[in-house]
């Protein structure tokens, strides 16, 4: 079992979570569909982005990793 843990507070965004997406990509594809990964995000709280299942719906799994984004939480305050 791979439980890849993913941090999207605002100071990952821009090159730190392509990086953190692209490693949690390539960790699912070297998987076997027998194998059993979850995603696992935080910030101020967790959430399961992948609740821990097989592996065989890589598609589905990346998709969902893709869909991880930095909260920008930071941006919306007023200067």
């Amino acid at each position: 079992m791979v439980v890849l843990i993913i941090d999207k507070s605002s100071s990952m965004e821009g090159p730190k979570m392509d990086l953190a997406k692209a490693a949690a990509t390539g960790t699912v594809s070297n998987l076997r569909p027998m194998d059993q990964v979850g995603v696992l995000v935080f910030d101020n709280s967790f959430a399961w982005v992948v609740p821990i299942r097989k592996a065989d719906d890589r598609a589905l799994i990346n998709s969902r990793i893709s869909g991880i984004f930095a909260n920008e939480a930071r941006r919306s305050l007023p200067p």
